[in-house]
């Protein structure tokens, strides 16, 4: 495995032979989603017989947003992350970019403030070392085998399915896209004691075309370019 990781980083990034991976059953698009959180809010009472009571409120707020991008039926993606909130749920007067991520070939880049972290891409790997599986089930099932179908929900007119992965989140797919990602708070046994996070589509366009150097942007070129040159 630790030769693997060498070899993986003194070989040109777009070298690596290209291998069918549909991802989703839609060729290309673009979702943008809303990130909400919910902070608590506690109130105390004091009855009239000097008796304390605490009542806790989960307060939704909108922290983030997200564009995401996709061809070839997933086999590129470019996702780019923005902040539309303070962590005390006050809005940002301009959205601030966080992070980019982008899905290419054997590799899954991060970028954020000028630096790029380049990993390898698993669930690309597993998938297609488990074609026939993946073909069936899709990508999802391969990353989560476990997940259990609980029903059918309609997100922006799609209907979609929604999974329960484990105690921590639940995620509602439409032709392999993510259309809501729901994550939870637990107690020390596990039981869910509500809601942490919902991420959820609130704009979906099919096709979308993108630049021609938008899942080839300058951060990357420059990467590849130091890495060929050591």
């Amino acid at each position: 495995m630790k030769k693997w990781f060498v070899l993986l980083f003194l070989i040109p990034v777009f070298s690596l032979p290209a291998q069918e991976f549909h991802r989703y059953k839609i060729k290309s698009g673009k979702i943008t989603y809303q990130i909400v959180r919910y902070s608590i809010h506690t109130e105390i009472h004091i009855d009239s017989d000097g008796n304390q009571q605490q009542k806790a409120e989960l307060i939704p707020y909108v922290y983030q947003s997200q564009e995401y991008y996709w061809d070839d039926f997933g086999n590129v993606a470019h996702a780019v992350t923005y902040q539309v909130a303070a962590p005390n749920g006050k809005p940002l007067q301009e959205k601030e970019k966080l992070f980019e991520q982008l899905w290419k070939g054997n590799h899954r880049f991060y970028y954020k403030k000028g630096e790029v972290n380049d990993d390898p891409y698993y669930l690309r790997e597993e998938c297609l070392e488990n074609k026939k599986l993946f073909e069936v089930d899709g990508w999802f099932k391969i990353l989560n085998p476990k997940a259990e179908l609980l029903e059918k929900e309609r997100v922006l007119g799609k209907e979609g399915s929604r999974y329960k992965v484990d105690e921590y989140s639940e995620t509602v797919l439409w032709k392999g896209l993510v259309l809501k990602d729901i994550s939870y708070f637990t107690n020390g046994k596990g039981i869910r004691k509500g809601k942490e996070s919902v991420k959820t589509a609130v704009k979906i366009q099919i096709p979308f075309k993108a630049s021609s150097d938008f899942f080839d942007p300058q951060w990357l070129r420059k990467y590849v370019s130091e890495i060929n040159n050591k």
